[in-house]
């Protein structure tokens, strides 16, 4: 062994044997000399819209304060706290996301545990940047004029860049195999990806801001000098660098994954079913039906994606052009190639269908890309799929992406119109008077009649536009505030008797799926010890910090309530603001039970016999109820009074609640959950004997009151009202048009088509409602009776009153179209509501 490697070796040794003494002289220095405040533990908590936790800010600011140490600053770097903190993070990282449920609706745990993930990496980064900084800023002092350098000394520059990475390397590697599992996680534990985008898609948005935030944070650290520098003994690749870890390119290649095989998965459902139906009656005929539903499906749902995703991600892209692949595919096999040979055979209603479904595929693609209209490129075959990526494979060829497109609609075009030939020479040979209209162009599809497949189309289309889920967000704040004790006597007992253990800071932290928050585990801790004081346990119940740290919540919460967007998006906040507000009407009430059974047991045990009450005493007994409600009484006000905001926040700061439920049945299922909470509480203690009385000095019926207020009336009123008031909206803008069109040609017609469609989107919404409001809530049944009540006079209107006088007017195309809205509408009803089927009032 070389003398160097001796001398460096040593010198390890010693730094280790300084680590070591350093920290057994701060827990010795601990011992006898207890702090004031005690150490603030490390809090994993982040608020909405803060782009640095507060654990960063907190452990950052240890950082900075161990680094500006005179003398050995890397001695007390190395005992930092915090980085002993770090593998029990990354084990209690690594323990949720192996054993929570990180399906679609709880992406906000993903998200957390991303961030705090991300929160490591940046201050490994800093730790990294910050200790060299001092080394070179030592080194360069030395050189200069030792005796000028504050900070120079033996310690200060017995450190060297590269024991800093040697200090930090397991940290490092543990991080990113944390980093790693979070990218397997992304892939296999949250499910399809395709299928969070389409039937969730608040969740998907959840895991693309969370894969976003790491861009940022590598775009901020890109000059850093270690960003390509691997400090792994193994050597391996990008393997414990110390640098951001992307999750973006993992992300992004197994949304295109799922995405594609999910387009492969609805036709391969079609094809087996026609499979096992191939020996019945026109099996061909139901394939061709089911084929065109299957690929109506997936057309519907372009524009959706194309609205989620990062225009940079190609996601959208490479999914259309997946739809338009099979799509075309499925339906040229089922009419005989790009030449249609199979089209005389087809039936009218078959043609109609095709034809159909060619317009609205080609007015959407338009639409979302419309750069294909124009384009016209050179014929590539079906039956290979194109290279869209190019490069480094990670970017996509927009240019090729949309040649493909286009060629696609300029093919199914041309089949397009060789089906409108046949269908006319279908109308030419056929007898039948109820033969269906030709279909007019994409532009004019909105004025157009609907169809028995239109109805089907629409509903279907909306139900599955219908789906979206807020994302449920973490939020945790911790608040530590000293209270200024009134009375002189507790000053002075707790100069002359401070306790042995510093005082136990609240955590206003609430995990996922906990029934009981640990804020209010925690305060319910420190109630409970300070009631079992042997002495003076109304003192200390009194001069609690937790009383005082009520009115700074409540605050929070309103600023909350007034200043953030509540809209459907962000339900979780609203749902997280109410359980905060539902955990200290508990805490209050249980403070009052709980106090009172002490005063009373005290006065019981005094009557008996005073010798054998060992609480017993003059302070213990000099409390009364009348004093605890008075203690409490200003508390309870200002619980009472932000329940009173709340409600308000449901009526008027949401938006409609009926659109909510329709548009984002996720996020209302959100505002349902957080309304029935407050009713398992009210269950609770319903026998809570304040429950209806009031301890406030204005004597305003129940305001005040010390009991568990409930939302759910409120919420249900409001709900009530908003789907009526939605009835009516969707017809009222059908009769305003109706009215600005009145002089055009065929004016009546056009309002009883428009009518239909109004009176099918509405019917189409029955069953959603039905099935996401809890039936005791009856707002199914309310806007079932709205539907029901407002389509029937408006189409009733139209032809004329319950008797018809107008139907004889009617052509036979809106006969047909109102025909089939009566049935819909009847066999939604039935299915909704059996009992209709047999009543006859």
């Amino acid at each position: 062994m070389s003398t160097a490697q001796e001398v460096e070796i040593t010198h390890e040794v010693e730094v280790a044997q300084e680590v070591e003494i350093t920290q057994e002289a701060k827990k010795a220095d601990k011992k006898t000399n207890p702090p004031k405040q005690p150490r603030r533990t490390t809090k994993y908590i982040r608020t909405p819209n803060d782009s640095q936790s507060q654990f960063l800010t907190s452990a950052l600011g240890e950082l900075r304060e161990a680094i500006s140490t005179p003398d050995d600053a890397f001695v007390h770097f190395c005992a930092l706290d915090l980085f002993s903190d770090i593998r029990s993070i990354l084990e209690r990282l690594k323990h949720t996301l192996q054993t929570e449920d990180l399906t679609e609706n709880n992406c906000c745990l993903v998200q957390s545990t991303c961030k705090e993930h991300l929160d490591l990496q940046v201050l490994l980064i800093e730790a990294d940047t910050r200790m060299k900084a001092r080394l070179k800023e030592d080194e360069a002092l030395n050189n200069n004029d030792f005796d000028t350098n504050p900070f120079a000394s033996e310690s200060s520059l017995s450190a060297t860049d590269d024991e800093v990475d040697r200090f930090l390397a397991s940290f490092v590697n543990d991080v990113w195999e944390l980093g790693d599992f979070i990218q397997e996680t992304f892939a296999t534990r949250i499910g399809s990806l395709a299928d969070l985008a389409l039937k969730n898609p608040s969740a998907m948005q959840v895991i693309i801001e969370t894969v976003e935030e790491y861009e940022v944070a590598i775009a901020k650290y890109q000059d850093y000098e270690n960003q390509k520098d691997s400090i792994t003994e193994e050597g391996e690749e990008g393997k414990g660098s110390l640098k951001i870890a992307s999750m973006r390119d993992g992300v992004i290649k197994q949304c295109r994954m799922d995405f594609e095989l999910k387009s492969f998965e609805v036709f391969s459902t079609v094809h087996m079913s026609a499979a096992d139906n191939a020996d019945k009656d026109n099996a061909a005929g139901n394939q061709l039906i089911a084929v065109i539903h299957a690929a109506t499906k997936l057309v519907g749902e372009i524009e959706p994606v194309k609205n989620l995703f990062p225009t940079d991600w190609g996601v959208d892209i490479h999914w259309s052009l997946c739809v338009s692949n099979v799509c075309s595919n499925n339906l040229l096999q089922q009419i005989g190639g790009p030449d249609g040979h199979n089209l005389p055979e087809l039936s009218t209603d078959q043609l109609f269908d095709f034809i159909t479904w060619v317009e609205f595929f080609c007015g959407t693609l338009e639409t979302a890309y419309p750069l294909t209209v124009e384009k016209n490129p050179d014929k590539a075959p079906f039956d290979s799929r194109p290279d869209l990526l190019h490069g480094d494979g990670k970017e996509v060829e927009l240019e090729d992406a949309i040649d493909a497109l286009a060629w696609a609609k300029n093919t199914l075009w041309g089949v397009h119109l060789r089906a409108k030939e046949s269908y006319e020479a279908h109308s030419q040979t056929d007898d039948n008077d109820t033969l269906l209209p030709l279909p007019v162009p994409v532009e004019k599809q909105q004025e157009s009649h609907i169809s028995v497949t239109d109805i089907t189309q629409e509903v279907a289309i909306t139900q599955e536009m219908s789906t979206a889920q807020e994302v449920e967000i973490t939020h945790e704040v911790e608040v530590a505030q000293e209270v200024e004790i009134t009375q002189e006597a507790k000053k002075a007992d707790k100069k002359t008797n401070p306790p042995k253990q510093p005082r136990r800071t609240t955590k206003y932290i609430r995990t996922p799926n906990d029934s009981q928050s640990q804020f209010l585990t925690s305060a319910l801790g420190e109630l409970r010890e300070a009631i079992s004081t042997p002495d003076d346990a109304f003192v200390h119940f009194c001069a609690l910090d937790l009383f005082s740290d009520i009115r700074s919540i409540l605050e929070r919460l309103k600023h909350t309530l007034q200043t953030e967007d509540l809209t459907e998006n962000n339900c979780c906040l609203v749902q997280s603001t109410c359980k905060e507000h539902l955990d200290l009407q508990v805490l209050l009430i249980e403070a009052d039970t709980r106090m009172k059974a002490r005063l009373k047991e005290d006065e019981a045990l005094n009557n008996n016999d005073f010798d054998t009450n060992p609480f017993a005493s003059e302070s213990s007994l000099s409390a009364t109820d009348d004093e605890v409600d008075r203690f409490l009484a200003s508390f309870v006000n200002d619980v009472w009074e932000l329940g009173d905001f709340i409600q308000e926040t449901f009526a008027t700061r949401i938006g409609s609640l009926a659109d909510l439920a329709l548009k984002n049945p996720s996020a209302m299922q959100v505002i349902i959950e957080t309304v029935e909470e407050y009713e398992v509480a009210i269950a609770k203690y319903q026998d809570y004997e304040n429950q209806k009385d009031s301890i406030t000095e204005e004597g305003e019926e129940g305001k005040g009151s010390l009991k568990i207020a409930s939302m759910r009336d409120g919420v249900i009123k409001q709900c009530r009202m908003d789907f009526e008031l939605k009835s009516f909206e969707v017809f009222s803008t059908v009769h305003m048009s109706a009215a600005d069109n009145a002089d055009k040609d065929n004016a009546a017609g056009n309002q009883l088509i428009a009518v239909i469609h109004a009176a099918t989107k509405l019917v189409g919404e029955i069953e959603p409602v039905k099935n996401l409001f809890p039936t005791d809530w009856g707002v199914d049944i309310h806007w079932s009776l709205c539907v029901s009540n407002v389509c029937s006079n408006n189409l009733l209107q139209q032809i004329g009153g319950p008797d018809g006088h107008n139907l004889p007017e009617l052509s036979t195309d809106q006969l047909f179209d109102f025909i089939t809205w009566v049935e819909f509408f009847c066999g939604t009803l039935e299915t909704a509501y059996p009992l209709t089927v047999e009543k006859n009032p």
